[in-house]
């Protein structure tokens, strides 16, 4: 947003700005997974059927948290550049197409997946399949004219 007004954003302003994301997005992450295992116990059936969201939810926490982790970790110079580049050395557009190793791995690899397990799991325990089936039977219900089962 700064970049559009012309302006430029300080090191100092970029870590804080990853520290926050960082500590919102686990705090968020945790609580969603105390939530799910929370919620387990009262799903029909077997062990998995009953605790699947929850392992999904567990398992999008890191994938989550990686590339902000790399982010912590390159602003701290723990992990410093040009090993935790998110980009290729000399390719000056920030897209796909000049993404390093690091960053296919950490962006698309880890994030994308991540996010995908998160709402898997979520809708998994929020019965979303269930509902779009009884949805779809009430839609093809009003079509014919009969009268849908309530």
């Amino acid at each position: 947003m700064i970049g559009l007004v012309g302006g430029t954003v300080t090191a100092a302003a970029r870590s804080l700005g990853h520290t926050i994301s960082f500590i919102i997005t686990q705090t968020m992450l945790i609580g969603m997974c105390f939530y799910m295992y929370y919620q387990s116990p009262k799903r029909p059936g077997p062990h998995f059927n009953k605790y699947g969201p929850f392992y999904l939810v567990l398992l999008s926490f890191p994938l989550i948290m990686a590339d902000l982790m790399r982010h912590i970790l390159q602003d701290t110079n723990v992990w410093p550049e040009p090993g935790s580049a998110e980009y290729r050395d000399g390719c000056h557009q920030e897209n796909v197409t000049c993404l390093s190793t690091v960053g296919i791995v950490f962006t698309i690899v880890c994030t994308y997946l991540g996010f995908f397990l998160l709402a898997f799991g979520v809708f998994w325990n929020a019965k979303i399949w269930e509902k779009l089936v009884d949805i779809r039977k009430r839609w093809v219900a009003i079509r014919a004219g009969a009268p849908s089962d309530e």
